[in-house]
């Protein structure tokens, strides 16, 4: 058994064990009582009774430990053509103590910063809350890279693409090529395979695991690992509905895919992105593929329009290449 088949299947075997020796990375100003709380269920909890502070788990204690000098942050922006490394020290340093709901200027705020001592929290507290798209708060679409693209960077950067799917919900990779585990052989078109602590299924709409190579829903058991939403912000009600509700013991992710004989996870669209025309399912970005694979055309977008017979049909826009005799 591989390195990551190993440690993929022990997350999954033992999910309380396995988080349980994980944690043990961190420091704790007071270890939890109970590793999984699943007393709430759907609404799980990891490390109830726990106190610990994200800062200094990131910043002090590497400074405390004398890895101070070591860069902790890379900022490069092609934009400003801005090039800077940051320290774990220089982190520590530059913390300013600021008054939630005010606009504050960072530069000026750091000339004037001063030690400020890190304060425990409880475990299941808010570390942050996100948006899921742009300042709505209402989940919409994660962008699939098309195995066009990916070759398209591969050959121009001439670097290997590693691929991967996450969402704002999950704040962190969902399926991905784990290099810190081990580096697996890269499908084009695939994310690679889910990282340790994700259980990800295909199901068709009543709840039935799809076999190997065909489209579904993609779906998550439950419990999400550690790290992962607990709730939408003043609506646990749309939580359950938008996320829980469909597949009972399952998290329902909003996008559609299929998993081929190795395990490999292929994301293709949002389920709402899927045109049903005369009951077959036809995905917006298959067909936007194909439109591109034409040497005429540059970019695509597909979407469905009402029938009255077939329900749905597809409508495409193209943009055609410069060189492009549109007499033709």
């Amino acid at each position: 058994m591989s390195c990551y088949q190993s440690t993929y299947q022990t997350s999954i075997d033992n999910a309380e064990k396995f988080w349980e020796e994980v944690a043990k990375e961190l420091y704790w100003d007071k270890p939890c009582t109970k590793v999984l709380d699943d007393r709430d269920k759907p609404f799980y909890r990891w490390f109830t009774g726990g106190e610990l502070n994200i800062c200094y788990n990131a910043v002090d204690r590497h400074v405390l430990a004398g890895h101070g000098e070591q860069t902790a942050i890379v900022y490069d922006s092609p934009v400003t053509n801005t090039k800077t490394y940051i320290s774990y020290a220089q982190l520590k340093e530059n913390v300013a103590d600021l008054i939630t709901d005010r606009d504050y200027d960072w530069d000026e705020l750091t000339m004037k910063n001063k030690e400020i001592d890190c304060v425990q929290t409880v475990a299941t507290d808010p570390l942050y809350i996100l948006y899921t798209s742009g300042t709505t708060g209402q989940p919409k679409a994660g962008e699939r890279t098309d195995p066009d693209t990916i070759l398209w960077a591969e050959k121009h950067l001439n670097i290997p693409v590693i691929d991967h799917w996450w969402q704002t919900e999950t704040s962190w990779a969902i399926v991905g090529n784990p290099l810190g585990i081990e580096k697996l052989p890269i499908k084009v078109g695939s994310s690679s395979k889910p990282i340790p602590g994700y259980l990800v299924k295909v199901l068709d709409d009543q709840g039935n695991i799809k076999p190997c190579g065909e489209l579904g829903n993609l779906a998550i058991k439950l419990p999400l690992p550690p790290g992962t939403l607990v709730t939408l912000w003043k609506n646990k009600g749309r939580y359950y509905s938008s996320y829980l509700e469909k597949y009972p013991g399952y998290y329902l992710s909003g996008d559609s895919g299929l998993q081929d004989e190795d395990g490999y996870i292929f994301i293709m669209s949002r389920i709402d992105d899927v045109i049903n025309t005369a009951g077959h399912r036809l995905l917006t970005k298959q067909i936007e593929e194909i439109l591109c694979d034409h040497p005429d055309v540059a970019e695509a977008a597909t979407f469905g329009i009402k029938d009255e017979v077939k329900g749905e049909i597809p409508l495409a826009l193209v943009v055609c290449n410069a060189q492009t005799n549109l007499s033709k």
